[in-house]
């Protein structure tokens, strides 16, 4: 079936009240900047669409999108020495050079623990909104310093590409990484100067497509962890600045649900209570405490190899000590 005959059949069922169907919008997972609008077909007794139920569409399409490329991935690596000439093995020069642009990407600072560069970039931008002047209403700040809990917000709004040229380039090279050698690059470093302070097209030579997927990456891996999110009024417009926009959203409430543990008594399979710490991320110390917990919660539910996620964890002084606070404050 091809997209027209598709479409007619779809709003056919839909004049008749069989169905309807809506865009949801998603942020793509190799350019943060940018987001875009898939159809979901929902049956027509479907009322208000609520938020949870829009991240289960993004999560079945993100789904999909991932077993596609492994697919192809497979197909193309199983394909890769095949030629035209009979005997002839051409290797892929993806070999060499990704080992070379790895070692320079090392050499700048880059940081190979992908959670803990989520991590860095998450308390960057909860920085950078903090420093917002909508900070203050989002907490109902008095002069005296104190918060008004009624008055509190769940998430705040800022423009991405606004926050990444805030970024200083030090924190860039270990986040994001660039195989780039620029002029002074250490000496702007030790000066502390930002992503926006760099000549243009400096700039530019670090901040790349790879560079960009890289981000976006990073983008994604908050998103699931529903700390920033795409935020629900932005429209793309040409006539409007990037830098002018609410792109996306910080949640200044998030919580962690500890998953079931993959080893469990028989006798708790049926009474196993899922324990959720909630955070008001308020101040910086409470951000810490989020990613403690977080990774501590990663750490004893066994899901993957702490080395390749949280290499400190990995260590018997900081796991002992990390579970004994987390158990601290669960009771």
């Amino acid at each position: 079936m091809d997209r027209k005959t598709l479409t007619r059949t779809l709003n056919k069922l839909q004049q008749e009240g069989s169905c309807k169907c809506i865009k949801v919008s998603a942020p793509l997972v190799t350019n943060y900047a940018r987001s875009r609008l898939f159809d979901v077909i929902l049956h027509s007794s479907v009322g208000d669409v609520s938020p949870e139920l829009v991240e289960q569409f993004r999560t079945r399409q993100r789904n999909f999108d991932t077993e596609s490329r492994a697919g192809a991935a497979a197909k193309v690596k199983q394909n890769q020495h095949m030629t035209a000439i009979p005997g002839l093995r051409i290797s892929r020069r993806v070999k060499v050079y990704k080992p070379l642009l790895l070692e320079a990407m090392y050499a700048n600072g880059f940081i190979g623990a992908k959670m803990i560069r989520a991590k860095l970039f998450h308390k960057f931008l909860w920085a950078y909104v903090n420093s917002l002047p909508n900070w203050c209403n989002a907490f109902g700040c008095t002069k005296a310093g104190h918060y008004d809990k009624s008055l509190n917000q769940s998430c705040l709004l800022f423009s991405m590409e606004a926050a990444m040229k805030e970024m200083p380039l030090e924190l860039f090279l270990q986040i994001v990484g660039s195989a780039k050698k620029i002029d002074n690059m250490i000496t702007l470093c030790r000066l502390g100067k930002t992503l926006s302070e760099i000549p243009t097209e400096e700039y530019n030579q670090i901040l790349d497509t790879h560079a960009n997927g890289r981000l976006s990456r990073l983008v994604n891996i908050l998103d699931k962890l529903k700390l920033v999110q795409l935020a629900k009024e932005f429209l793309e417009d040409a006539g409007v600045s990037s830098n002018a926009m609410y792109t996306h959203s910080m949640e200044l409430r998030p919580y962690i649900e500890e998953p079931m543990p993959r080893i469990l008594p028989s006798s708790q399979l049926n009474n196993h209570r899922k324990i959720r710490h909630d955070f008001v991320l308020s101040k910086k110390e409470f951000v810490d405490s989020y990613w403690e917990t977080l990774e501590c919660c990663y750490l004893t539910a066994g899901l993957a190899d702490p080395l390749s996620a949280f290499p400190g964890s990995s260590v018997p002084e900081v796991c002992l000590i990390c579970c004994t606070s987390l158990m601290h404050r669960i009771i």
